[in-house]
């Protein structure tokens, strides 16, 4: 508005005033520079119809703050330095010769010290100073919780629900699949993704890329770090004492050791004819002062010890050989310092190794391999609340083992889809997530269902690879096949545990253990007694076949007459058997069917048992058993009712008397 053109100075009404900004200069921004461009003028007239439509303002109202404005500052108390001080007392200052094993001698001692002057100051002098640490423990805490946990609540009876957090996809265009995840751990903020191509024969020659990354779960647009090694990463694994140190498995079989501060190049390799001729398909951390010991494995039969303070040639070279069976290809690794010097590897034969590093005989190393998988054993994971008690995933099922045993105490259903991944949940005891290749999630609660999963979800339709779980077990994440890494949070269910969770659940694997022992051992305890059965039948079919043909009459008379349950029938043929044997007639001595219990067959199973034992080298009970298969097949559930007191009763019965028996039947007639 041109105001001088309109007769006054807008000078003459608008009052002076001046600000002075104190601010640094960085802090207005990018200054600005203007220039003329195009200028011209206009006049803008007032318009004499608008003054009709306003009213002069005659008054006018303004708020005023009498009190003085105050800023407000951040004030530290005073700083006040807290020390616990404590008393210890130590025996020790007896008279030279005095032994400190001799009782009556140091009481004397002590009865003739508390009489001087000098013990009672010193007691009182030190009274003040107890009665000080006992006011401190007395004392009231005022940041005390007395109600903690409390509000937290039960959420055992919540549904198991999961969702979605994040993906983290590959930055590249080439097909790989995500095939190991490793969790950063100081805090769990990072994850470790290696990236590989584990179809056989199917990698691209020059150009594939061979990199894996480092995340930050709050970003996951862009990789943290790139780690760049000479040939793809099949496994990465973080110190557990030193966050910054990762430690790889190459797919040419090569061990690499990174510095997440040094860059994305690894700062120590092994060398290529030192190292394993197949690819490494785990590397686990072993506990040690330094921190820098580790273990591999791979499918060329071999574990291999190293130290990354060295790593030209491995400190120890273990074959996976076991007597009386081929070579074993490691597909998997469990480690854990609690369990001791014990590792359990997982091979592509489908069976389970068990290494113990302390072993004095190298023959000892390795022991016998639990069997059970028809396919490759992709997972191996003991349960962190109970050591002796460990999961493995192979073909279609998963199964939970123990120690003790080498066979499964517990198998899952079959599934349709191939399982290719599994893992223990760290704050429950009866969870645990296994990954399937139809890209399907099972939530497995052991507590709140035996036979199918607790709860399924569909994460990707490529197929999931691989499964790995925060510490506090709120948070996994699942590698897909299409190298997509997906992070979900599982519900508060899932997570929190009762009090008496884990002697439930540990009270169920103690069953399901017994059981299986029980079994293992009346297996075991049938086929000694099939083969001595069946020698003893051919020793006396050849010496006297007279009296083999009149106890087959005796068991045709048997088979004849109304079915008796399983252990009546053999208790009756054993002492039959017995009898015919020491001479006297079958007749004489066959028990009525008015002095057989009815509903109580453990005595005279227990009579048969023992009665069959101490002539077991000569009494045919194989060939009976071939003439009652029929019916012993009808009881058969009925038998395995009493299998486990049989044998628990088998194994009591001391070798003494067995000799004994032993000696009546050979200086028997028919024996000679």
């Amino acid at each position: 508005i041109n105001a001088e053109y309109m007769g006054f100075h807008m000078e003459e009404y608008l009052p002076h005033a001046e600000h002075n900004y104190e601010r640094r200069r960085r802090d207005f921004g990018r200054p600005i520079n203007f220039t003329e461009s195009n200028v011209f003028y206009e006049n803008i007239w007032p318009d004499q119809r608008l003054t009709q439509s306003f009213v002069d303002r005659l008054s006018c109202d303004k708020a005023v703050q009498c009190t003085t404005t105050c800023a407000s500052h951040k004030v530290n108390t005073t700083t006040v330095n807290l020390q616990s001080d404590g008393m210890l007392h130590a025996e020790g200052g007896w008279p030279a010769g005095t032994d400190s094993k001799d009782v009556e001698r140091k009481l004397g001692i002590r009865r003739s010290i508390e009489k001087t002057d000098l013990f009672k100051n010193s007691v009182n002098h030190l009274g003040d100073n107890v009665l000080r640490c006992l006011k401190q423990n007395v004392s009231v805490d005022i940041y005390e919780e007395y109600f903690s946990g409390v509000g937290e609540g039960d959420h055992s009876g919540e549904p198991p629900t999961a969702r979605s957090h994040s993906v983290f996809r590959d930055p590249t265009n080439a097909r790989r699949t995500a095939a190991f995840i490793s969790w950063y751990p100081d805090g769990a903020r990072k994850l470790a993704i290696a990236y590989c191509c584990l179809r056989f024969q199917a990698i691209p020659g020059e150009g594939f890329p061979t990199t894996s990354y480092i995340w930050d779960i709050n970003n996951p647009n862009i990789p943290e770090t790139e780690l760049r090694p000479a040939s793809q990463l099949c496994c990465l694994e973080f110190n557990y004492r030193d966050a910054h140190t990762l430690l790889g498995g190459c797919y040419n079989g090569l061990i690499e050791l990174y510095d997440d501060r040094a860059g994305g190049l690894a700062v120590g390799t092994s060398l290529i004819e030192k190292s394993h001729r197949d690819p490494v398909y785990d590397v686990c951390w072993l506990q040690s002062k330094t921190a820098t010991e580790c273990i591999s494995c791979a499918t060329d039969g071999q574990v291999l010890r190293w130290d990354t303070r060295k790593l030209t040639e491995p400190a120890e070279i273990l074959s996976l050989e076991v007597k009386g069976s081929e070579q074993y290809g490691a597909v998997c690794m469990e480690y854990d310092a609690a369990a001791g010097a014990k590792i359990l590897v997982g091979t592509e034969q489908g069976d389970v190794l068990s290494i113990n590093r302390k072993a004095k005989n190298p023959q000892d190393r390795i022991s016998a391999p639990y069997t059970g998988h028809v396919g490759a054993v992709h997972a191996v994971k003991r349960n962190p609340f109970a050591l002796r008690y460990f999961l493995t995933v192979g073909d279609w099922t998963a199964r939970l083992w123990t120690d003790e045993l080498r066979t499964p105490i517990v198998t899952t259903k079959f599934h349709k889809s191939y399982l290719t991944d599994a893992a223990w949940s760290p704050s429950r005891p009866s969870v645990f997530f296994v990954t399937k290749h139809d890209g399907w999630l099972d939530i497995w609660d052991y507590l709140y269902k035996q036979s199918e999963p607790t709860y399924s979800v569909a994460i990707s339709d490529a197929g999931l690879h691989c499964v790995s779980v925060q510490a506090k077990g709120q948070f996994l994440v699942l590698g897909g096949v299409d190298g997509s890494a997906t992070l979900l949070e599982v519900s508060d269910s899932l997570v929190s545990h009762n009090s008496n969770e884990k002697a439930s659940f540990l009270q169920i694997l103690d069953r399901e253990y017994k059981r299986e022992r029980n079994l293992e051992r009346s297996q075991t305890l049938r086929k000694r007694d099939a083969i001595r059965n069946r020698k003893a039948g051919l020793e006396i079919k050849q010496d006297d076949p007279a009296l083999y043909a009149s106890i087959e009459e005796k068991f045709a008379e048997i088979e004849a007459e109304p079915a008796l349950p399983p252990s009546r029938t053999q208790s009756r043929i054993s002492i039959l058997a017995r009898n015919a044997l020491a001479g006297d007639s079958p007749e004489a001595h066959e028990p009525s069917s008015s002095k057989l219990p009815v509903h109580d067959d453990e005595p005279i199973v227990r009579q048969g048992r023992q009665q069959t034992e101490a002539h077991g080298e000569v009494v045919h009970v194989g060939e009976m058993a071939e003439v009652h298969e029929g019916e012993v097949a009808e009881h058969e559930g009925e038998v395995a009712e009493h299998e486990g007191e049989v044998a628990e009763h088998q194994a009591e019965v001391h070798e003494g008397e067995l000799a004994e028996a032993h000696q009546e039947v050979e200086a028997s007639p028919v024996h000679n």
